[in-house]
């Protein structure tokens, strides 16, 4: 989990990408970035199961609340789909797409 986090950190930082946190109460989110098409928040989770009910996702679950997003990511080891927390799409996709441009944010 580590290693793909920093994977996505050095990837994201050679975008050009001004990257920072959100943490509170004991939880977090990996990335926050400004976009041209606002704040991004991208939360790294390298696992090949989940569901947007999974306990680990309450960081990325505080963060939406608090801001309201448009978009969110959340990088995986496998898993690849879309739901949305209230508005906020979010788009779980693995982290080799990623890395390999097939997916981009």
């Amino acid at each position: 989990g580590a290693k793909a986090e920093n994977a996505l950190y050095l990837h994201l930082h050679k975008k050009g990408f001004k990257l920072g946190y959100f943490a509170e109460s004991d939880r977090e989110v990996d990335f926050i970035m400004e976009t041209e098409d606002g704040v991004l928040s991208v939360e790294s989770k390298y696992l090949d199961e989940m569901d947007e009910n999974d306990a680990r996702l309450s960081g990325l679950k505080l963060y939406v609340k608090k801001n309201n997003p448009k978009k969110a990511y959340l990088i995986t080891r496998s898993v690849e789909k879309k739901f949305s927390f209230g508005k906020t799409e979010v788009i779980a996709a693995p982290l080799w797409k990623v890395l390999t441009g097939r997916i981009v944010i």
